[in-house]
C-alpha cells in the first residue's frame, strides 16, 4: 500500500515553497518560471540539489500563494552567471547589504566591508522542475502569511524552503477548494514517469463553444461576472443552463466566470441570487473551506443593459438551494480529504 502524505516518517516525498517571480518583477518574468508548467532555479540556491521527482511544491511570491502541483521530473544543464563577490575572500554568496550603515557591504565570511560587490563571472548548474500535469490552482490566492506556521524550519532567506508535511497537507487542502477535491496518492519514487505517457481517447466536445467564449468576451469583456477583471485565459463561456439537456449556445444564457468559479458554479456549489444580484456560496462549502467565504456575496460585475435572462438565473439558484440542503452534500463535503499522488 502506498505511503499516504499524512506519513511524515514514510521518507519518500518532500514537500517545498518555492519563491517566483513571474508576476512581482517590475520589469517582467526575468528567471524563466511559468506558474503552473515549471519552476527554474540555479545551484546556488539553497535546498536546489535536494528537490526530486515526486516532492510537492507550493508557489508563492511576496505577498501571495498560487497553488501546488507535484515534481514530475527535474532538467538540468551547466551554464555561466554573472554574480558579485567580496573583493578579499572572492565568495559570491557570503556577503549581505547594510541599510542603515556605511560601507554598504560586509561579508559573514570574512568580515570584509565594502561599498559595491566586485563583478564576476560564476559557474552554475540551472535546474527546471516540471510540475505541469498535477498543478492546481487554489480557489482564492492565499495570504502569503498563511505560510507562517507550515514551514519546517525559521529560515526566511530561502527562495526554496521546506515544508513540514503534517502541517502542508491540510493548509493544501484548505486552500485548494473543491474544484480539484481531492489530492493524490503518494507512490513509490518514479511512479510518476512510470505511469505517464498518452492513452487514445474518445471524447465529446461542444461545437461552436469557442465562438460562445467570443462572443461573451465582445459582450463582457475580460471579466468574470463574479471576481471582476481576469486574465483572458482565466476564463470560461459558462452556461446558465444544461448544455448536455439543450446543447445551443445563447449569449443571454451565459457568463464568463474564472475557471475555479466555474467549476463551482456547474457543480451547484455557487450561484447568482436573481433578485439581489449577488453571488452566494453553498453554506456547506465555506465551512469546510473557509477560504472560499470571500467568494460569497459579492455583487455580478455586468452591466444592467447586458444582463442574462433572470429565469435562467432563478432555476440555477433553486437547484443550487436544494442541493445545499441535501444530507449528500455534507457528508460528500465531510468526506474529502488531502491525499497526494
Amino acid at each position: 500500500m502506498a505511503p499516504r502524505a499524512t506519513d511524515p516518517g514514510s521518507g519518500r516525498r518532500s514537500f517545498w515553497s518555492c519563491f517566483t517571480r513571474e508576476f512581482s518583477n517590475p520589469l517582467g518574468n526575468l528567471y524563466g518560471d511559468v506558474v503552473g508548467e515549471h519552476y527554474d532555479y540555479d545551484s546556488r540556491v539553497p535546498n536546489s540539489r535536494q528537490v526530486a521527482e515526486g516532492d510537492v511544491l507550493v508557489l508563492r511570491d511576496e505577498r501571495a500563494v498560487y497553488g501546488w502541483g507535484v515534481v514530475e521530473r527535474v532538467e538540468s544543464w551547466a551554464e555561466k552567471k554573472n554574480a558579485g563577490a567580496c573583493p578579499r575572500c572572492e565568495l559570491t554568496s557570503r556577503w549581505t547589504e547594510r541599510l542603515t550603515r556605511l560601507p554598504r557591504y560586509r561579508c559573514s565570511n570574512c568580515g570584509e566591508e565594502f561599498d559595491e560587490p566586485v563583478p564576476v563571472t560564476v559557474p552554475v548548474t540551472m535546474f527546471e522542475a516540471h510540475y505541469g500535469s498535477s498543478w492546481t490552482t487554489f480557489a482564492a490566492q492565499a495570504p502569503v502569511r498563511g505560510l507562517k506556521d507550515v514551514y519546517a524550519s525559521a529560515d526566511q532567506q530561502n527562495a526554496i524552503r521546506r515544508l513540514d508535511p503534517v502541517s502542508a497537507v491540510p493548509y493544501i487542502d484548505l486552500h485548494q477548494g473543491v474544484a480539484t477535491g481531492i489530492a493524490v496518492e503518494i507512490g513509490e519514487p518514479g511512479e510518476w514517469s512510470r505511469h505517464g505517457g498518452f492513452a487514445e481517447t474518445r471524447t465529446r466536445v461542444r461545437r461552436f463553444q469557442d465562438q460562445f467564449r467570443d462572443r461573451l468576451l465582445t459582450r463582457y469583456g475580460e471579466v468574470c461576472a463574479v471576481t471582476g477583471v481576469q486574465p483572458r485565459e482565466a476564463l470560461d463561456a459558462a452556461h446558465l443552463y444544461s448544455y448536455a439537456t439543450r446543447p445551443v449556445h445563447e449569449a443571454n444564457g451565459g457568463l464568463l466566470l474564472r475557471k475555479d468559479v466555474h467549476g463551482l458554479f456547474d457543480a451547484m456549489l455557487l450561484t447568482i441570487d436573481p433578485d439581489s444580484l449577488q453571488s452566494q456560496v453553498a453554506p456547506p462549502l465555506v465551512e469546510r473551506y473557509p477560504g472560499l467565504g470571500w467568494l460569497d456575496g459579492r455583487a455580478l460585475t455586468v452591466p444592467r443593459d447586458r444582463l442574462p435572462r433572470l429565469e435562467l438565473l432563478d432555476a440555477h439558484a433553486d437547484a443550487s438551494r436544494e442541493r445545499w440542503a441535501s444530507k449528500a452534500l455534507r457528508d460528500d463535503l465531510a468526506g474529502r480529504s488531502l491525499v497526494v499522488r
